[in-house]
């Protein structure tokens, strides 16, 4: 009888202690839940839907942009002001770098470009808040950009054969802002394809680097290219002799005369005449040697008025012209 009871007893009270269980159970069930849909929502604010707008800045692609603007802005500052970066003397790997026909791009540093490289990214994430179409255009504009460094960076190591410190920093820069722009790849569906995408951003980048690799080439433009050996040599001669190269920045005749040294105009020893204009006055030392006409040479100190071909001013200036070499 007694056991009964016990028994009874036992039964009952696994019976009571099962909806307890249950109960732990069904409260542990919405914190586990809880914590589930707490990382689910961290995960979202760290990836969002492609329509989704932003709710915030983009931060780390903001400050990584900031960065490369104060590497590249001061970079294209000092170039400006005609002197030279921190650690890059003349006759170094930087300055050679610098000063080789890949540092320019139309006629500009190629500082200036990454620099407005970064500012058009960085003005991106401010205008463009949905999360996709931002993604799209940083990552492309980052790939590419990455993809140019890429080049010069080929370039300066196996063609001019330096390295350039400031272009290594620059590439790092372009790296770690395409990596974090492909970490933010917003909430794509299924119709996705990372294939597709890489395709599209590769064919944009191999355009853009084989167009400025013909631009250096000298296809487009002969002042761009490599220099012709015969046209280096005279144009120096002329600079080391003392003459001079009288002509106007408006004077078709002087951008022709220009064109005919190709790559290295910047070598011959051009001396402007009208600095405000063709309307302004004209430079001192154009009135003093009674300068009328563009261009005007002066060599061993005769003048000699109009476009000159090269062998012309080689006999002038007593340079021996070797034709073959041309």
């Amino acid at each position: 009888m007694s056991s009964r009871k016990k028994k009874g007893h036992k039964s009952k009270s696994v019976q009571q202690a099962k909806p307890s269980g249950e109960a732990a159970e069904s409260r542990s069930g919405p914190e586990k839940g809880g914590h589930e849909a707490h990382r689910a929502g961290h995960h979202q604010h760290t990836r969002l839907e492609p329509d989704r707008t932003r709710p915030w800045p983009n931060w780390p692609i903001l400050a990584i942009c900031g960065v490369g603007l104060a590497l590249t802005g001061y970079l294209t500052l000092v170039s400006w002001l005609g002197s030279e970066p921190l650690a890059c003397g003349e006759g170094s790997s930087c300055d050679l770098v610098q000063g080789s026909r890949w540092g320019t791009l139309l006629g500009v540093t190629v500082s200036f470009w990454g620099f407005v490289l970064y500012g058009v990214i960085a003005w991106v994430t401010f205008s463009v808040k949905k999360a996709g179409a931002q993604w799209q255009v940083v990552s492309l504009l980052a790939f590419t950009g990455l993809a140019y460094a890429v080049y010069l960076s080929v370039v300066s190591l196996f063609v001019i054969e330096a390295a350039c410190f400031y272009c290594l920093i620059n590439l790092g820069i372009l790296a770690a802002l395409f990596l974090v722009a492909l970490l933010q790849r917003p909430l794509y569906g299924a119709g996705f394809s990372w294939g597709a995408w890489w395709g599209q951003s590769a064919a944009v980048a191999a355009v853009l680097v084989l167009v400025l690799h013909l631009h250096y080439s000298g296809v487009f433009d002969a002042a761009a290219g490599p220099e012709e050996p015969m046209l280096k040599e005279l144009a120096i001669h002329l600079d080391k002799t003392g003459a001079k190269f009288y002509g106007a920045s408006w004077c078709g005749a002087c951008q022709k005369q220009k064109k005919i040294f190709g790559a290295s105009v910047e070598r011959l020893p051009y001396v402007e005449c009208t600095p405000q204009g063709k309307n302004g006055p004209r430079a001192p030392v154009c009135v003093q040697n009674n300068i009328k006409s563009y261009p005007t040479w002066m060599i061993g100190g005769s003048f000699h008025p109009g476009v000159l071909q090269p062998e012309e001013l080689a006999r002038i200036s007593n340079f021996i012209w070797n034709k073959g070499a041309r």
